[in-house]
């Protein structure tokens, strides 16, 4: 098996979003912590730190589960068809294992640093899930599934260290999400329109 082909298809690039995860850190100056005591801030980041690479682990099992699930369709994509499980690279059954594997273990480390944090872990699964099987062709239900997981990661930081996140958080976070999502939405439409109108020349 392509040991570098698998980890492709853990898309390690991705995980970039999960230091949304810490953000709760920063706002919880003199709630978790404080200038004048700097005793709780290892415990606190070492927590964090566990509950961003449960966050990697969880993500990438939901991309394999994507990759699975597409695998035909993407074989006939430009683009696409040179994913590791498109392309053959990793066959379905290693994805599968890897998938599970990592799926397992998130949820795991997740639970063990806080047991709410399973639920989070679930929660997310299940919108992601969801997602691959068909909430990506529904309008707007799309966009609001993809905005829910910047969420639940500022969420999930704030529940690792035990403090109640400010409403502002989530609205941010939130807004920020939807602007990118939306934005690459847009993107996408228009790329797919430059294809169309390039391909009906020829």
């Amino acid at each position: 098996m392509n040991l570098v082909a698998l980890l492709r298809a853990f898309r390690p690039l991705q995980w970039i979003k999960n230091p949304l995860i810490f953000v709760p850190f920063v706002f919880a100056v003199d709630i978790a912590w404080s200038t004048h005591n700097l005793d709780p801030i290892p415990e606190l980041l070492l927590e964090l730190v566990l509950v961003a690479s449960a966050f990697c682990a969880l993500s990438s099992a939901i991309y394999l589960f994507n990759d699975l699930m597409d695998r035909s369709r993407d074989r006939l994509h430009p683009g696409k068809r040179n994913r590791p499980i498109a392309s053959g690279q990793v066959n379905v059954q290693a994805g599968l294992v890897a998938m599970l594997v990592l799926a397992t273990a998130g949820i795991t480390v997740m639970i063990l640093v806080e047991p709410l944090l399973g639920v989070a872990g679930g929660l997310y699964s299940v919108i992601n899930i969801g997602y691959s099987l068909g909430l990506k062709r529904v309008v707007l239900l799309d966009v609001f599934a993809v905005t829910s997981g910047y969420v639940i990661r500022a969420a999930t930081g704030a529940i690792a260290i035990d403090v109640t996140p400010s409403p502002w958080l989530y609205a941010t976070t939130g807004a920020g999400a939807l602007f990118i999502v939306i934005g690459r939405r847009f993107a996408e439409v228009r790329l797919a329109g430059d294809e169309a109108k390039n391909g009906g020349r020829y």
